[in-house]
């Protein structure tokens, strides 16, 4: 299962175009397609349809947030609807080698959309390495937005100093992913938990990780 992850994909291919038509994306607006999406939550609803907004706001609530809304609207604003950015979706997956990986929608609501840890460390590795400033976004600890303020879905973020992201992933009925990526005396790491149980054991099965690093770095040292 992939989920939210998917959403990486998403404002990765965004930020392609923002690039390469040389646009601003905090002065660049483009218009919500959609209130509220099946399977979103009223909680992190934050636009009404017909209402423009910003392409950095829409990127930032997609990677802190995980706003299926915005994940939507820039889906359409890259390809004119979903259905035309799911082939983009493919197509970047397979170029970044990405073989064991299928995508079915901007946001990961749909449930037939799959992938490995293989597969989506490649994946992180390429999006803080060559996405910097996407991967800044996704170490903010909160998004707010005409005074609604959420906490990054990564609760991680808020208990270990050490987390600067990355992005969770949870579908009721399916179980909870967390690619998790944090900094210990320079070294960079990067950790992938898919199909948890829950988002508590997901939380604590990354936890653990961070930790058996910590121990096997200190026993080196």
């Amino acid at each position: 299962m992939m989920a939210s992850l998917a959403k990486l994909m998403t404002v990765m291919l965004a930020w392609d175009k923002i690039k390469q038509d040389n646009l601003d994306p905090a002065v660049t607006l483009i218009e919500m397609p959609v209130d509220l999406l099946r399977g979103s939550s009223d909680y992190y609803k934050f636009y009404k349809k017909g209402e423009k907004i910003s392409l950095s706001t829409l990127i930032q609530s997609t990677l802190i947030a995980s706003s299926n809304e915005a994940a939507y609207a820039l889906a359409c604003w890259h390809s004119g609807s979903e259905s035309y950015f799911i082939p983009q979706m493919i197509r970047k997956s397979h170029m970044l080698g990405l073989t064991n990986s299928h995508y079915t929608s901007c946001s990961g609501l749909e449930r037939s959309a799959y992938t490995t840890a293989q597969d989506m460390s490649k994946l992180a590795k390429v999006f803080v390495s060559k996405y910097t400033t996407l991967a800044s976004y996704c170490s903010l600890k909160y998004f707010e937005f005409n005074g609604k303020k959420v906490s990054n879905t990564n609760k991680l973020l808020l208990s270990h100093a050490a987390v600067i992201g990355l992005k969770t992933g949870n579908l009721v009925g399916i179980g909870s992913n967390l690619i998790n990526y944090w900094i210990d005396e320079d070294v960079h790491y990067i950790s992938i938990v898919l199909g948890a149980e829950s988002q508590e054991s997901c939380y604590e099965l990354s936890k653990r990780i961070m930790h058996n690093y910590a121990s096997l770095t200190a026993s080196e040292s």
